[in-house]
């Protein structure tokens, strides 16, 4: 796992004012910013992680380093310790890399990974299965089943406006399509429609698309144009069966909309920028209008605010709609929280940072209550590799791990989830 621009980002931060402190962002150049690393595909931590998250609803997957290998790191062998309940180490891990190392090593080992996910050649499917990968031209950054194939997004753009080429392949590995597009890809709580957003190269505009991610003889679903937005990004489905989505405008900044894809798009005025949806309970998340620091749950038919947190950040919503994820603090990275969905209390927090000597790339849910966490060894430099895992974090607080610790060279990629 390869820091190299992980100090662009944070630099670039910096210069706009701490996240937390309370001075304006400039969302543009930060978008601009988080599309080149992005490209570079470099791991984002804390307050870089977080603020990209809340301007360009990036919850999902950075691509770790430049090489796919072959290799998949094996489920953590099984140990008989209890959960992690330590309080910070004497040691500043966080400047140490051998004995943070170590104390990774010395996590305890939990259950399995439920979440699908990409790790060399091998797609990893959650009843166990593992299916290989389509043949790409490009690194990964994202992929999502689809018409018992994959749809993929691959490191190649072949447009300024997107940051990918997304491709379709069938179920025997070969292309359908190639069109220039954005990595993220949104799924509905059922995981039966699937939403991505790709630009039309000859009439130079966005489209917005939402199909049946299993097919069924319906093509490829419904397409919308998304006007003068330059940069959209879906974020998820809603109760209405809307598609919520963030589109930005070059110099202009962004804006959260809701779209039937048949036409009808509104304004959610009460976000500034949204980074997830509870398609159970018509909920959405994101960022109060203002200077960014703010977090805001609304709901999704009236946009009327439901509760408010000052100074965090939000993630995904739980599967169930129970939960959500909060980020806080000063240091970075952030400390991560499951907080409750229906009113913003904190259920349970780990610092991986000031306790663990970590950061993280992707922190996403694994079940209904626990995370899976994407990290790494903080300690280093940015042009060596830095050792690290998947750990799981709970409500009930025990952080865990999910895999043996690799030495920095692999690169994960997650499937889309609700």
């Amino acid at each position: 796992m390869n820091t190299n621009g992980n100090d662009k980002l944070r630099h670039a931060l910096s210069q706009r004012g701490e996240v937390m402190s309370g001075s304006q962002l400039d969302f543009d150049a930060m978008q601009r910013e988080a599309r080149g690393i992005r490209r570079r595909r470099r791991i984002g931590t804390g307050v870089a992680a977080a603020a990209v998250l809340a301007i360009v609803a990036v919850p999902t997957t950075l691509v770790l380093n430049d090489t796919r290998h072959d290799g998949s790191p094996d489920p953590a062998g099984r140990t008989t310790q209890g959960p992690d309940r330590t309080k910070a180490p004497d040691t500043q891990l966080a400047d140490d890399k051998a004995a943070a190392t170590q104390a990774l090593e010395n996590l305890p080992t939990g259950d399995s990974l439920a979440v699908e996910y990409l790790v060399g050649d091998t797609i990893h499917l959650r009843e166990g299965d593992e299916v290989p990968a389509p043949a790409t031209t490009a690194d990964v950054t994202s992929l999502a089943g689809y018409h018992g194939g994959w749809m993929v997004a691959e490191s190649d753009p072949t447009d300024e406006h997107v940051d990918s080429t997304i491709r379709q392949y069938d179920g025997s590995g070969a292309e359908v399509s190639a069109v220039p597009g954005n990595s993220e890809f949104a799924i509905s709580n059922d995981g039966t429609q699937l939403a991505w957003w790709t630009w039309n190269v000859e009439k130079q505009v966005g489209e917005l698309h939402s199909a049946g991610a299993a097919g069924m003889g319906e093509g490829d679903g419904a397409v919308q144009e998304t006007g003068e937005a330059t940069w959209v990004v879906p974020i998820g489905y809603v109760g209405s069966g809307e598609l919520v989505y963030q589109a930005s405008v070059e110099g202009d900044g962004a804006t959260v909309k809701a779209t039937d894809l048949n036409g009808s798009v509104r304004d959610i005025d009460s976000l500034m920028s949204v980074v997830s949806t509870d398609q159970i309970n018509d909920r959405i998340a994101g960022q109060a209008p203002g200077d960014g620091t703010t977090a805001r749950v609304v709901d999704a038919r009236s946009g009327d605010e439901i509760w408010h947190k000052d100074g965090w950040m939000l993630g995904a919503f739980s599967p169930d709609g129970q939960y959500v994820v909060g980020f806080s603090g000063r240091a970075d990275p952030l400390k991560i929280s499951i907080l409750d969905a229906s009113d913003g209390s904190v259920v349970s927090t780990v610092d991986l940072h000031g306790d663990h000597g970590l950061g993280y790339t992707e922190v996403l849910w694994n079940d209904d209550s626990s995370l899976a966490i994407e990290a790494h060894v903080f300690a280093g430099t940015g042009k060596e590799d830095h050792p690290g895992a998947v750990l799981l974090f709970d409500t009930a607080g025990d952080l865990t791990r999910a895999t043996d610790v690799d030495p920095g060279t692999e690169s994960w990629v997650f499937l889309p989830r609700p």
